[in-house]
């Protein structure tokens, strides 16, 4: 199958944000910009051409002083250039302090505006001959603000300036808009779905251990809500049937456990016949797996009695109940403590629970001889260490798998494990098998330093 990977929503809505505000753009220029502006403008001008204006800057900065009463140019390259290029140019420029320029022959017809051009500040004017072509321009230079009047200087297209401040128009809106592209529109779609990537944390951490969390309904787009809505109601759903489901493999083996005990007693009570041995054994099994089921429901059902607990004595406990069948089967059965409490929070009957379980399977797999030994730590842990053959490294992990036996021939049920792995799972902990120092497999129960609450469980 072709692994595909899922296509990003911000990445296809940015994108087609993008599109969009392109093709505006094109709507801008091609309906609104070009054929209600440009086009008049370009009509009326037709084949018009103006002074250029950056002449009268490139005179400006030419300006060196004033010497009674008179600008001082220092002709630059540019300046020469101009009046090679332009002969009949003249120029006309005064400043703020009265000081004038004349460069070329200026005509009778500029007289009246230069009289009055210190009060000009910016001008195209054209007269119906030719040569009343002017531009004034008021400029910064070193001897002051000036005023300074150009005739026949170097032309420019009147549609060649309208081109080029069309150009850097676009160009402008253009920048602009990619701006916004790169930078706001990520951040905006980012944060329109940012109720999406909350509802993937809230699912997330929704699994048989959370029963009752739901999906947030609020922050969410209105066009997810009704999904988020349906999910809701099928996981309440979900939970409805898994508590009636719960309730009854518990009432179920509770009441197995019953006809398993009087068929026991009637065995045990029985005269010897050549199976007798044989069933009590299949009885015994029974019942462990009755007690199991049981354990395993209970926990799932009912939360557990938290408090503070002293690991020496659930161990000691446990040791004092296991000794005779220990005894019985061959084994010499240890226990390991110092003598400062080594405290956790738990409850207390599960726990006990757990470490029987990991004796009894002691019992059952080490060769009917060696010794067992319980070892309370002071980092809160339990061990249990035997002299058997070991556990394989590969099969240290799905030992703890409800019903995996690693003896199939074994009488085991393959519960007990597993109900260990629970109990300290949702006592915040953990169960790890290894080898021993003499061989054997050691199980030990780590706790943490402190529970802050008891989650809902659920079937294994």
């Amino acid at each position: 199958m072709i692994d595909r990977k899922s296509p990003s929503l911000g990445r296809k809505l940015t994108g087609k944000m993008i599109v969009v505000q392109l093709f505006s753009l094109a709507l801008f220029f091609g309906l609104g910009v070009f054929p209600l502006v440009i086009y008049p403008i370009v009509s009326q001008a037709g084949s018009a051409r103006a002074i250029d204006p950056s002449v009268s800057s490139t005179l400006a900065a030419s300006f060196a002083q004033v010497q009674d009463g008179e600008i001082v140019i220092r002709p630059s390259p540019e300046v020469r250039d101009l009046f090679v290029n332009n002969p009949d140019m003249y120029v006309y420029a005064v400043s703020d302090s009265g000081a004038t320029l004349t460069l070329g022959a200026v005509p009778a017809s500029a007289e009246p505006l230069i009289a009055n051009l210190s009060q000009v500040t910016i001008l195209d004017l054209r007269t119906k001959d030719a040569s009343g072509r002017f531009f004034v321009r008021t400029e910064n230079s070193s001897v002051g603000p000036v005023h300074v009047l150009i005739g026949n200087g170097p032309t420019v297209s009147v549609v060649g300036l309208l081109r080029n401040a069309t150009i850097l128009l676009a160009f402008s809106i253009w920048l602009v808009l990619t701006l916004v592209t790169v930078i706001a529109i990520p951040l905006i779609v980012r944060r329109e779905l940012r109720g999406v990537k909350l509802l993937a944390e809230d699912a997330s951490q929704i699994n048989y251990e959370n029963r009752g969390d739901r999906l947030r309904e609020t922050g969410v787009p209105s066009e997810l809500l009704p999904l988020v809505k349906a999910v809701n109601a099928t996981l309440a759903r979900l939970d409805m049937s898994y508590a009636g489901r719960q309730k009854f493999l518990a009432a179920a083996a509770h009441e197995v456990r019953t006809p398993i005990a009087i068929l026991q007693m009637r065995l045990e009570n029985s005269d010897v016949f050549p199976e007798r041995q044989n069933l009590l054994l299949d009885v015994a099994r029974l019942a462990t797996l009755a007690e199991q089921l049981l354990e395993v429901q209970r926990l799932g059902i009912v939360k557990g009695v938290l408090a503070p607990l002293d690991l020496r004595e659930i161990a000691e406990l446990v040791v004092e109940e296991m000794a005779p069948l220990a005894l019985k089967s061959g084994y010499d059965l240890g226990l390991d403590m110092g003598d400062a409490p080594v405290t956790v929070t738990g409850d207390n009957r599960s726990l006990h629970h757990a470490l029987a379980n990991l004796v009894q399977n002691a019992i059952a797999h080490s060769g009917g001889a060696g010794t067992i030994l319980v070892r309370v730590g002071t980092d809160r842990t339990i061990s249990v260490t035997d002299e058997g053959e070991g556990i394989p490294a590969e099969a240290r992990e799905r030992i703890f798998e409800p019903f995996e036996r690693l003896h199939r021939a074994g009488r085991g049920t393959g519960l007990g494990l597993n109900l260990v792995y629970s109990i300290m799972h949702y006592h915040g902990g953990s169960v790890v098998v290894s080898d021993s120092d003499s061989g054997g497999a050691k199980f030990v129960l780590r706790f943490p330093e402190q529970v802050q609450e008891w989650p809902s469980l659920s079937s294994l």
